[in-house]
């Protein structure tokens, strides 16, 4: 409890300065041996951002070619349904693609 007093009481005797931009700003000296600590910690931060939009860009490009090559694909399996529509007619229903199928492979 008398810990507590002391501290408040430091606490609430400490002299500002007038001068100040701040008002609540004290003569106390500013600890030099956190300032360092803080610019790396910002350094490391600014280059794991750098990293991580690196990587964003990548994945970008990544999905751009994925969905491209997926539009060519669709292109292609949309010319291939045309050919073979055009070829069979408009008999392709399900049970006649059974049919067919199963006679091919009897064939063989």
């Amino acid at each position: 409890m008398k810990k507590r007093k002391r501290a408040y009481s430091q606490a609430t005797t400490t002299k500002l300065n007038p001068d100040s931009l701040h008002h609540g700003e004290s003569d106390l000296p500013i600890p030099q041996k956190k300032d360092k600590p803080i610019e790396e910690k910002g350094y490391q931060g600014h280059q794991l951002l750098e990293s991580s939009s690196d990587r964003l860009d990548s994945s970008y490009c990544i999905a751009l070619k994925t969905e491209e090559l997926g539009y060519g694909i669709l292109r292609h399996l949309g010319g291939r349904r045309e050919q073979i529509e055009s070829h069979w007619g408009s008999n392709l229903s399900f049970p006649f693609i059974i049919a067919w199928f199963i006679e091919f492979h009897t064939f063989l």
